[in-house]
Order: C-alpha cells, then sequence, then structure tokens
C-alpha cells in the first residue's frame, strides 16, 4: 500500500511539473506588436544615398524644403505601416556587429525610418535586408537593443524616390466650369513653324478638368525642345499650359549588332513631352494618355 501511494504522488508530482512548464511554455509568446498610439507630423526616410523628409501642417503633406505638395495617400499608407509593427521573433543584436552585417542593418544597406509629433520621436526603425521568399524583414525598432524578424515587407514599401510620394495633379476643377477649351499646335517643317488652332467641342471638354503627370524628373534645360501645343482652358479662371517636344537620346547598339548593313532601317526617333503650366511651378511629364486628347475629334477653327 506504501509503495503505491508513493508511486501514485510521484506520478501527480510529475504531472504537476509538466503542467507547469506547459504554463510558462505558453507564456512565452515570441511575437510582439509595437503599436503608436499618435500620428506622426514628420516622417523622414534615410538610406546611403538618399533622404526624403516628410511634413505634415494640419492640412496637406509636403516634401523637403521645396514644400512640394506630398500625394497624402501614398504617405497615410507609410503612416500605417510605421503605426502597427508585428514583430514575429527575435533574432539578434545590435551589439553583435556580425548580426548587424548579417542582416544588413549597417549604414550601407539598411533603411531608416524617423517619425516625430510636435518635434518629439515617437518611432524609428531600421530596416535590413529580406529572408530569401517571404514577407518579412530583419529590423530594430525604437532604438531596442534587439533584432527582430517583423512582419511586412517594409523594405519594398519605404524604398521609394521623392518624385514617386509627390502629387502629381497639375490642376483639377470641375468639369461643368469648363466655358471653353481651346489649343494651338505647331508644326515644324523644316524650320517653318505653322500653327493650327482647334476649338475643343463641348462634349469633349470635360478630359481637359484634370491634368495629372506621372513625374517631375523631367530635364531642366529646354533649349533643344520645339513647343508642341499651347492649351487654354477658361473656367472660372484661366489655366493655360506650353508643352514641348524634345527627342530623345538614340539607344547605343547592342555590343555584337550590325550596324554596317546598309539594308538596316534607320530607326525612328523617340520623344518626351514637358509641359509648364500656370497652375504649376515645376516643369512635369506628359504622359501619353494625356497627349491622346489632341488626337480626339476636334473642330479646327482659323
Amino acid at each position: 500500500m506504501k509503495t503505491r501511494k508513493i508511486v501514485l504522488l510521484a506520478a501527480d508530482l510529475i504531472l504537476l511539473a509538466v503542467l507547469i512548464v506547459q504554463i510558462v511554455v505558453s507564456s512565452i509568446d515570441p511575437t510582439k506588436t509595437f503599436t503608436l498610439t499618435e500620428s506622426p507630423d514628420e516622417v523622414h526616410i534615410y538610406t546611403a544615398n538618399k533622404q526624403i523628409d516628410m511634413y505634415f501642417d494640419g492640412e496637406n503633406w509636403y516634401l523637403g524644403q521645396n514644400k512640394y505638395p506630398g500625394n497624402s495617400v501614398y504617405i497615410e499608407d507609410l503612416i500605417s505601416k510605421l503605426s502597427k509593427l508585428h514583430a514575429v521573433n527575435k533574432v539578434g543584436s545590435v551589439k553583435n556587429e556580425a548580426a548587424i552585417d548579417r542582416f544588413e542593418l549597417n549604414e550601407e544597406n539598411c533603411i531608416s525610418v524617423v517619425a516625430k509629433k510636435g518635434g518629439n520621436l515617437i518611432r524609428s526603425i531600421q530596416i535590413g535586408k529580406s529572408p530569401s521568399g517571404v514577407q518579412q524583414v530583419y529590423a530594430t525598432i525604437d532604438g531596442q537593443k534587439d533584432i527582430y524578424l517583423v512582419e511586412g515587407n517594409l523594405r519594398t514599401a519605404f524604398d521609394y524616390e521623392e518624385d514617386y510620394l509627390r502629387n502629381k495633379i497639375i490642376y483639377e476643377i470641375p468639369a461643368e466650369s469648363i466655358k471653353s477649351v481651346e489649343y494651338v499646335e505647331y508644326t515644324n517643317n523644316k524650320g517653318k513653324i505653322t500653327e493650327r488652332k482647334v476649338q475643343v467641342p463641348d462634349d469633349k471638354k470635360s478630359p481637359y478638368a484634370v491634368f495629372t503627370t506621372d513625374t517631375f524628373v523631367v530635364p531642366e534645360d529646354l533649349s533643344n525642345a520645339v513647343k508642341k501645343y499651347t492649351v487654354t482652358v477658361n473656367a472660372d479662371k484661366v489655366i493655360t499650359m506650353d508643352i514641348y517636344e524634345l527627342e530623345k537620346e538614340a539607344k547605343a547598339a547592342a555590343p555584337g549588332t550590325d550596324v554596317t548593313n546598309g539594308a538596316q532601317e534607320e530607326a525612328k526617333p523617340e520623344y518626351t513631352y514637358i509641359g509648364i503650366s500656370s497652375e504649376s511651378p515645376y516643369k512635369f511629364s506628359v504622359p501619353s494618355y494625356s497627349l491622346e486628347k489632341f488626337a480626339s475629334e476636334t473642330e479646327k477653327t482659323e
């Protein structure tokens, strides 16, 4: 009987030990969430070769010292990614220089993002490399010494050029406010410039209520460009825009290409189109879909 009690007591102790181990293990959650309780009014992105500064004035986002209007949708999306970071595992420490290099958290490779509110730092993250084949990154958060594996491909999310984050709307007005639209098309025929004036029909005016660009990264020097169009939109105010045509530099022939064959068809020149508008202090690219407006059926006026 005594032996049986000892066996039962030992079994109870083993079960108790197993239960304690399970409780301890279950209480150790490797995941950790870093949540912001307020929205920043400054966001800064730093890499080895660029810096992007974003500022909120209470109504709109701006970029850099030139205060380029920012794309609020894109910037708010970046902020949402900063506001809740899910760390799924701790993988190392910044005290280990080998770990810093292995996870590409060194200055040469990492992307640093800083968010502030009223001048006070509320979030910082250093983004290293992504493990192959997964939507995660190695990162340090809010100055902590630990290196985490964080959900989401934050490296792609924050690896943008400033131009991408700029507001690409040159102007936008109510379509019903447009009274008339006209443009002049210029044709250069061996140095002789001819003009064709076009009055856009009433049923084709609405596309001129908004004009967007795809990039502000354009050549500053337009001395070799020729004016292609002058557009005038008469609405509550008069909006003007000049569009210039600039021939692109010819691409070099690929190595091994035979360029001596006289029968080879001469490559047609390619052009880029650059706009200057009364509604923007900056030159901008005119996308092909905008040029198609001038190819639509119109009424010619002399």
